[in-house]
């Protein structure tokens, strides 16, 4: 007769298992450390995507009072008005904050060179509304595929204990007509006005 008292959890489970005609459960799988790196790095991705693309929308409801493009593209004309305007200081703090969120991760530091690509690659004063509006619109989209990688691989590895042929499986599903991203409204372009640097309009002298 079969001392109980001296089975293992898992010798009593499998004994159950094998009186009621059945198998035992396989034991659960765990990610391996390299594949929970991947996940955590998924994770962090559409989470920092979803900050960059919340960041260039501010941009873009400020951007609808405030006019950019045009004389607001001459360099260094942003720093010199800031002090002196709200909306033109935020606006540089925003564009400032979205810059640096460019750099890919582990990649290094980030030089002046790929500030200065970075910054091209961002709502900023020196482009105009619609340019703003439209790069603003590309970061949601952006930020939602990401957001739906990670939980894509979430959902892979909760229910099979690994993430062995996700990606592919992710590449098979994205090949499938996806709809169009949101639009995000352009910002209008306010009236000229004389107070403070806003003026944008300059007529010759004499009329």
């Amino acid at each position: 007769m079969t001392d109980l008292s001296r089975m293992t959890n898992e010798q009593l489970l499998a004994a159950y298992q094998a009186a009621k005609g059945g198998a035992a459960p396989a034991k659960p799988k765990t990610l391996s450390a390299q594949e929970q790196i991947a996940l955590r790095k998924a994770r962090e991705a559409a989470s920092g995507s979803d900050e960059a693309a919340r960041t260039a929308e501010q941009f873009v409801d400020i951007n609808r009072r405030q006019n950019t493009g045009g004389l607001w593209a001459i360099p260094g004309i942003g720093k010199l008005a800031g002090p002196f305007d709200s909306d033109i200081s935020q606006m540089n703090a925003l564009t400032a904050r979205m810059a640096p969120q460019q750099r890919v991760p582990g990649s290094g530091e980030t030089s002046n060179k790929d500030l200065s690509l970075f910054l091209q690659a961002v709502p900023g004063l020196d482009k105009p509304g619609p340019a703003n509006s439209a790069i603003a619109r590309q970061a949601r989209a952006d930020a939602a595929r990401r957001q739906e990688y990670a939980v894509f691989l979430d959902r892979w590895a909760s229910e099979r204990g690994t993430l062995a042929g996700a990606e592919q499986a992710w590449l098979q599903s994205q090949s499938r007509p996806r709809p169009a991203a949101p639009a995000i409204a352009a910002p209008r372009k306010p009236a000229a006005s004389t107070k403070g640097v806003r003026v944008l309009s300059i007529e010759p002298a004499g009329k």
